[in-house]
């Protein structure tokens, strides 16, 4: 079996409120996991917690997922109501 490489997820360290569960034990796990001894520079310590909280993050990738799912796409243009705009009308000196 390969193992391939994990990494964070993008939208890390998001926790929404419907992911807090999930993502507070991921962040516990991986702050753990991921400390390096005092006198011992370990360039590897974030790859290794990433591969001891698998689970934790698995649940929190589940989760994040669903709820990026569950959102609004927001729009990227909003249209200002007639009565706040400016362009054609004259402004008071």
């Amino acid at each position: 079996m390969v193992e391939t490489e994990r990494r964070l997820p993008e939208y890390f360290p998001l926790a929404p409120k419907a992911c807090a569960v999930p993502a507070a034990s991921f962040f516990d796990c991986f702050s753990a996991k991921g400390k390096q001894a005092d006198d011992v520079a370990d360039a590897d310590a974030g790859k290794n917690a990433l591969l001891d909280c698998a689970q934790t993050l698995a649940a929190y990738e589940k989760c994040m997922n669903r709820w990026q799912r569950r959102q609004k796409e927001q729009p990227t243009l909003y249209r200002v109501p007639e009565e706040y705009r400016v362009a054609n009308k004259k402004v008071p000196s």
